[in-house]
C-alpha cells in the first residue's frame, strides 16, 4: 500500500529538517519537491514513520491525485518519462535504420498505391507500384500485395512496442505510487 506526504523543508541554522526515514519495512521516494510517496505491507508502518517526523515539517497526508499533480511536476517523473521513451526510440529505430530514408518517406505512398490498386486493378491508381515492379520485371499485383503485408507486419511491430512502452512506464510508476 502507499501514502502520500507533502511536507514543508525547513532550514534551519545547522540542519535541514525534510521527510526522512525508511527501511526494509518501508520504502520512501523522494521527490524534488516536497512530497514523498511511502510504501509497506503495513498502514501502521506507515503511520508509524509518519509519526517519527520533526513537527516542523508539517506532514499532511495527501491523495494520490494531489501526489500526482505534484509528482508530474518533478525531475524523478521526467527521468521514468524520458528513460521509458528512449527505450521505446531505441526498439523502433532498430527496425527502420534497415531502411534507407528516403525509402521511409514513400512507406505511405507505397500503402495508398497499394490499397487504391488492390480494389480497382488498374495499373493507373498505382503508378510507384508499377514502376517499382516494372522495374524488377514482377507485377504490380505482387508488389502491392508485399506493401499491404508489410504495412500489416510494421504495424503490428509497432503496437506492440507502445504495448510494453505502456506498461514499462505503468510498471515504473507503480513503483513510486503512481
Amino acid at each position: 500500500m502507499f501514502k502520500y506526504i507533502k511536507f514543508e523543508k525547513v532550514e534551519t541554522e545547522f540542519t535541514v529538517l525534510e521527510f526522512r526515514g525508511g527501511d526494509e519495512l518501508v520504502k520512501v521516494n523522494h521527490f524534488d519537491k516536497d512530497v514523498v510517496s511511502i510504501e509497506a505491507d503495513s498502514e501502521a508502518d506507515i503511520d508509524a514513520l509518519i509519526a517519527q517526523q520533526a513537527n516542523e515539517i508539517a506532514c499532511e497526508v495527501i491523495t494520490q491525485d494531489e501526489f500526482k499533480a505534484i509528482a508530474q511536476t518533478t525531475s524523478q517523473y521526467a527521468r521514468i518519462k524520458t528513460i521509458v521513451d528512449e527505450e521505446y526510440t531505441n526498439q523502433v529505430t532498430l527496425l527502420t535504420k534497415q531502411y534507407p530514408a528516403v525509402e521511409r518517406e514513400t512507406w505511405t505512398i507505397q500503402l495508398e498505391q497499394a490499397k487504391a490498386f488492390k480494389a480497382s486493378l488498374l495499373d493507373t491508381d498505382a503508378p510507384f507500384l508499377k514502376t517499382l515492379a516494372d522495374a524488377e520485371s514482377d507485377t504490380v499485383m505482387s508488389f502491392a500485395d508485399a506493401v499491404v503485408a508489410k504495412a500489416l507486419e510494421y504495424e503490428t511491430f509497432m503496437a506492440q512496442r507502445l504495448v510494453e512502452k505502456r506498461a514499462h512506464e505503468r510498471s515504473l510508476m507503480g513503483e513510486i505510487g503512481l
